[in-house]
């Protein structure tokens, strides 16, 4: 029997919101652990576009505002990971963030997600539950705060937010 499984790229999806930071951290010790690179992912989708009537006059102003979010996310992305010894790199896109992910998902062995709760919007996280379909990779989800478990026998990970 072989040993265990070897992971050269660990993808994650990287928004820059109010836990991006805690979540950058948990992604850096996760990869740490697993001795991989870290592919951070930037999506955001600058949808729906259109007034009732149907014209798209807004498009240009929502286009750039999405392009700024997923910039935003590039930036927190680079500068946490600037100070950690493990290889990392950056991809974006504007288009839905399920989708994105599952295209760039070729480069990596696992995909690193983090929950979502309620009413979320679509055009900027990925839901956990689609990429585990689309991506066909293994999905590490990790906890929501407060819930990861402490068991002395194991590597305590860091909690995120």
């Amino acid at each position: 029997m072989g040993g265990p499984m070897a992971y050269r790229a660990a993808l994650t999806h990287v928004v820059a919101d109010q836990g991006c930071e805690s979540r950058l951290r948990m992604t850096t010790s996760i990869a740490s652990l697993l001795g991989c690179e870290i592919i951070g992912v930037g999506a955001r989708a600058p949808w729906p576009y259109t007034r009732d009537d149907g014209r798209s006059s807004e498009f240009e102003q929502i286009t750039a505002a999405a392009r700024q979010e997923v910039d935003a996310a590039a930036a927190m992305f680079r500068e946490k990971l600037q100070a950690v010894p493990i290889a990392s790199s950056w991809r974006d896109e504007l288009g839905y963030p399920d989708r994105v992910i599952a295209a760039n998902g070729r480069a990596a062995d696992l995909v690193i997600a983090y929950p979502t709760r309620g009413d979320v919007d679509r055009n900027l996280y990925a839901a956990p539950d689609s990429l585990v379909l689309e991506t066909g990779l293994p999905i590490l989800l990790m906890p929501p705060r407060g819930r990861v478990p402490s068991r002395p026998d194991r590597h305590r990970l860091e909690e995120h937010a």
